[in-house]
């Protein structure tokens, strides 16, 4: 119990990402992403294309050890295999490329892009999902 203590004495709020979160493709300009939430259910934004790597930033203030001691990993759609993510020392993280897969049986008009993480303690932990669309697609954007 008093290391879960010391632990969560460190911890200055929740877990959670700045909101930097982003597609970026082999070329062309990086897509902002934004999390689908309760008050924003239907968000879903358009992304530049098929395969794209996902980047974004941890924030330290409330988790200073994460890119040494923390877990980040990112799921699409169903497949339970994470994209591989490199964290940097900053905080920062890019992701091995991501492709979305249209023929699907189950694919209606968007996917799933879920990026999940947790500290150590295996205590604090958070899930971000964004729902996209390939920008070539119809997508909707309610936010």
């Amino acid at each position: 119990m008093k290391q879960y203590r010391e632990q969560r004495e460190i911890r200055h709020g929740p877990l959670r990402l700045l909101d930097a979160t982003r597609a970026v493709p082999d070329t062309g300009d990086a897509t902002g992403l934004t999390a689908a939430d309760a008050g924003r259910p239907d968000t879903v934004t358009p992304v530049p294309g098929r395969t794209f790597r996902i980047a974004g930033a941890v924030d330290l203030s409330t988790a200073p050890d994460f890119p040494r001691t923390g877990t980040l990993r990112i799921l699409v759609d169903r497949d339970d295999t994470p994209v591989p993510v490199h964290v940097r020392a900053d905080g920062t993280f890019l992701s091995d490329p991501v492709t979305l897969d249209d023929d699907q049986s189950w694919y209606r008009d968007r996917h799933y892009v879920s990026v999940n993480f947790w500290a150590d303690n295996g205590i604090d932990i958070n899930t971000s999902v964004y729902q996209v669309v390939v920008s070539t697609q119809r997508g909707r954007n309610r936010s």
